[in-house]
This record gives structure tokens, C-alpha cells and sequence, in this order.
């Protein structure tokens, strides 16, 4: 069976691949990037809050910079979605492969503002908005940087996030009912409470509020979220409610340790596509594409497609001093019979484009597959430490001081 291997194994893994590469990624470059300095009053000027905290401009910056070098590695959910349950509460699937966890933490606000979320003790989930919130603490102290998507549930009867799941009736109701003004738009301000409390609240040993990437509405383009745009809601609706998401936080909550990133599925073909339902420079920090399906359309025909759609990106990130980020992708396991994933399918397009992109997250692992493997997966793990070896991947160690700017 896949789970049970002897723990010499495991150490093995661990030990062997530990050190990282040789050559660490170098942030200490005080050269402008993007035209922007390395200083906390240069980067809130094109930041969607010039009032964010120092330390959520600086890791803008460093995003900026760092994706000139290559591309940091993330995973969504990595401690809790775990495809084996060896290490502890504290230990990823990634870090039993490579012995490093990924850069980037995925977490979600789906318990967190959520119903059945009583605030006692022994509710359920409330101890996942406090495991969540440990998770970005220790993700914090270890270097790794927390982004955050938002799986809403419907207003109406908020029992599920996906069209498939909701009343007929509501499909096309429910996002036009959040807008200001509408029967809805109440409960909505009181969801982005929970959010900004928990965001908040989020703080080190120190007292600093913890910068947090915040990635709503995600995957807009496609059909299956009721916040879908333009299938249930217009584009013009669509950005009239991120404006207000984005000012009620920023302007009303408080909110100021926050990057937010505009990621739409990978239903856009051309630039003009990309910026249907953009709300704006003023209020998008990152601009990012979760993409699963153009990989199914063969490996280099899959590469080529995702790679085009990501220059498109790329290129807009330049030119509007914003970071550019591929938020989801990957190819799960049980689903894929392509050898060698990472380095014929991921590696090419990181390395082969001239793209500056600054993180790319797998999803999730489950007990039943992965989107990265274990020690316990022999190939696909030998194939994943190849690709995570390659100097323009960035693991945990290969990036240090997100969170503060470069000095001389």
C-alpha cells in the first residue's frame, strides 16, 4: 500500500533533500523594479491601499523582484489537505518530497465567514478558522507567504457555493442581490466584517498585523460559482461589487495588510477578454489565472496555450506596475498519465517564456490524490524533486526577507 513505507524512508527524503538548491534566490537588490523603489512610500503609490502596512508593501516589492528570477511554488491548503498524515500537524506533503515546504500557503475563508461558525469553543468551525489562523502564523515565522480565496457560500440559503448545489430560482439572483442597495447587500457587510476581523487579527510575536494576498471571486469567467461573471452577473456589476469589497475593507474596516489579486479562470483568450470585468488599477494588486483545463489539451499544446494566456499577464503586470501570479494549476493524480508532469508539462513554462510571474500554487492534496506527490509516489516524487531543483523554482529557503525591503 502506498501509505505504509518503513520511517528510513522517510528520513531519507527528508535529510537528502533538505539543503535546497545551491544557489539561493537573491532579494537583496536595491535597484527599482518596475519603476517602482525599494521603499514603503514608492510602492503605496501604485498599491490598491496607500495605507498599507510596511511590511505587506515590501513583500509586493519583493514579489515584483523576485519574479525577474524566477517562480516562487505554493500550495493550497498544504498542512491540513495532505495525501498522508505523517510529520504532524506542522508538516506538508511538499516538505516529505523536497524537505521544504512551498513559498506560498493557500487558505480559504469558507468556515471562517460562514453560518454555522458560532464563535464557542467546541464548534467545528470555529476550530478551522483557528487552525487557520495558526497555519498563517506559522507559515509568517517560517518565511512563506498566505493567500486567500473565498469559497461564499449564496446568500439566499448559504449551503453552497457552486450553481449545482443552489436553488434554481436564485442562480442569477444571488450576485445582483449583494450590490449596494439590494435586498442582500446587508448580509454581504457583514461577511466582509468577519473577514476584516479575521484579517486583523492575524498578528505576530510582535504585534504586526501579518500581510495576507486576498483572492475573491475567483474563476469568475466560468459557470460554476454563483458570483460568475458575465454568466450571472454583468461585468459592469462585477466591478462595481469588487470596488466596494476593496473600499469597505480598505476604507471602512481598516483593513491594511492586504494584496488583492483579480484571478479569473482560464476562459479568457486575448487581452481585451482578460480585462472584461478588471475593476481597475486602483483596486487589484495582483493579476493572476487559475488554469487546470488547457493542460488536458496535451503536454505541449497544453504548455504553449497556458504559456500564451500567462504573457498576456505578464505583460499587463508590467505595464501597469502590478504583480502577475498563476493562482491555481496543476494536473491531479489520478487523473493524469502523463510521465514526467512536472518537468514536461510545469518546468518548460516557468523556465522557456520570459514570464514574470511570481508564484504559481498546486491545489490541494486529498487522502485520495495529489496534485503534489509524496516520498510514497517513487516517480512522480523523483520527477517533482527534479523540477523543484531547477534554479528558477523557489521553494521555502530559496527566498528570504519577503516581508522586509532590500537594503545595500
Amino acid at each position: 500500500m502506498r501509505h505504509i513505507q518503513p520511517i528510513l524512508l522517510l528520513l531519507l527524503s527528508i535529510v537528502s533533500f533538505a539543503c535546497g538548491k545551491d544557489e539561493p534566490a537573491n532579494n537583496t537588490t536595491p535597484n527599482p523594479i518596475n519603476g517602482i523603489n525599494p521603499d514603503v512610500a514608492s510602492v503605496r503609490n501604485v498599491l490598491t491601499d496607500k495605507s498599507a502596512t510596511t511590511q505587506t508593501a515590501a513583500l509586493f516589492y519583493n514579489l515584483k523582484l523576485n519574479a525577474q528570477k524566477g517562480i516562487m511554488i505554493g500550495q493550497q491548503d498544504p498542512f491540513a489537505g495532505r495525501y498522508v498524515s505523517d510529520g504532524g500537524s506542522n508538516m506538508s506533503d511538499m516538505k516529505l518530497t523536497i524537505g521544504r515546504h512551498p513559498l506560498i500557503v493557500g487558505e480559504d475563508f469558507l468556515f471562517i465567514a460562514n453560518k454555522n461558525n458560532t464563535g464557542a469553543s467546541d464548534n467545528w468551525y470555529y476550530q478551522q478558522e483557528l487552525r487557520i489562523k495558526n497555519e498563517i502564523k506559522y507559515s509568517y515565522s517560517q518565511g512563506l507567504v498566505s493567500t486567500m480565496c473565498w469559497h461564499m457560500l449564496e446568500p439566499y440559503e448559504q449551503n453552497s457555493f457552486y450553481v449545482s448545489g443552489m436553488n434554481a430560482d436564485n442562480v442569477t439572483k444571488a450576485f445582483p442581490s449583494i450590490l449596494e442597495g439590494r435586498e442582500n447587500h446587508t448580509w454581504y457587510k457583514s461577511q466582509l466584517k468577519k473577514v476584516a476581523q479575521f484579517l486583523s487579527s492575524l498578528k505576530d510575536n510582535s504585534g504586526n498585523v501579518i500581510p495576507v494576498i486576498f483572492r475573491p471571486f475567483h474563476e469568475f469567467d466560468g459557470t460554476w460559482f454563483w458570483w460568475s461573471a458575465p454568466a450571472y452577473a454583468t461585468p459592469t456589476q462585477f466591478k462595481r461589487n469588487w470596488q466596494f469589497t476593496v473600499s469597505y475593507l480598505r476604507d471602512s474596516l481598516n483593513v491594511h495588510n492586504v494584496l488583492y489579486a483579480f484571478s479569473p479562470g482560464s476562459e479568457f483568450t486575448s487581452t481585451d477578454t482578460y480585462l472584461q470585468c478588471y475593476p481597475g488599477d486602483d483596486y487589484v494588486d495582483i493579476l493572476g489565472m487559475d488554469n487546470y483545463q488547457d493542460y488536458s489539451k496535451g503536454v505541449q499544446s497544453g504548455v504553449t496555450l497556458v504559456a500564451s494566456k500567462l504573457k498576456i499577464i505578464s505583460d499587463l503586470a508590467v505595464s501597469r506596475k502590478k504583480v502577475a501570479a498563476l493562482t491555481e494549476f496543476g494536473y491531479i493524480s489520478t487523473n493524469t498519465t502523463i510521465s514526467n508532469l512536472y518537468t514536461q508539462c510545469f518546468l518548460p513554462l516557468f523556465t522557456q517564456y520570459k514570464l514574470q510571474l511570481a508564484y504559481g500554487m498546486f491545489w490541494a492534496n486529498t487522502s485520495s490524490n495529489y496534485y503534489i506527490p509524496t516520498p510514497y509516489s517513487s516517480a512522480a516524487a523523483a520527477d517533482f524533486r527534479t523540477f523543484t531543483n531547477n534554479s528558477a523554482i523557489f521553494e521555502q529557503g530559496d527566498v528570504k526577507s519577503l516581508y522586509s525591503f532590500p537594503t545595500p
